[in-house]
């Protein structure tokens, strides 16, 4: 047997403190392929949100003219919806429910409009509801609300039938 002195002793290097993290190139491809994607998906969400507003102002829309026939139930009178339209095209203004029937009254409810959304009315001009006392339409019915955003192409119809009825669809009213 040979003696500790006889055998070389191998000298082990000290081990070496290992980095973590990334290095910028890795950061700068990361951000770039993120960015690329961003790109691509931006049109799409234009879109979807174009959509979403237009959905969003025909319910409200729909919703207001539930509530002018409910209060005029409520308040066993005549009740007023005005939406405001200063022509084809124009953006949607503030609408209102009025305890009359001429929509000049005491304001039960005003609802804002929308700046980015269009609208023409099948009568080119203001659309005044007037729910009586029995909650029946006597005066605008068969009335429509064309809502728009031309830079996305999409469009929503909101359609009064002579009762008073509003429905909310994606094709003109018939």
């Amino acid at each position: 047997m040979a003696t500790s002195e006889s055998v070389p002793q191998l000298r082990r290097a000290a081990p070496r403190a290992r980095q973590v993290g990334f290095t910028a190139i890795e950061l700068m491809v990361v951000v770039a392929i993120v960015a690329i994607l961003a790109a691509l998906a931006a049109p799409s969400f234009q879109q979807l949100i174009a959509t979403q507003r237009i959905k969003s102002v025909a319910s409200a829309l729909s919703e207001s003219l539930w509530v002018a026939r409910s209060e005029a139930l409520k308040r066993n009178a005549n009740v007023a919806f005005n939406f405001a339209n200063s022509g084809s095209n124009s953006v949607v203004a503030d609408w209102n429910i009025t305890q009359s029937s001429d929509g000049t009254g005491t304001a039960i409810l005003q609802q804002a409009g929308s700046p980015t959304v269009l609208s023409t009315t099948s009568t080119g001009g203001n659309l005044l509801f007037v729910f009586n006392a029995f909650g029946r339409l006597t005066s605008g019915g068969s009335s429509s609300i064309q809502l728009s955003v031309p830079s996305a192409d999409v469009n929503r119809w909101v359609c009064i039938s002579a009762s008073g009825r509003a429905v909310t669809q994606s094709t003109s009213c018939s």
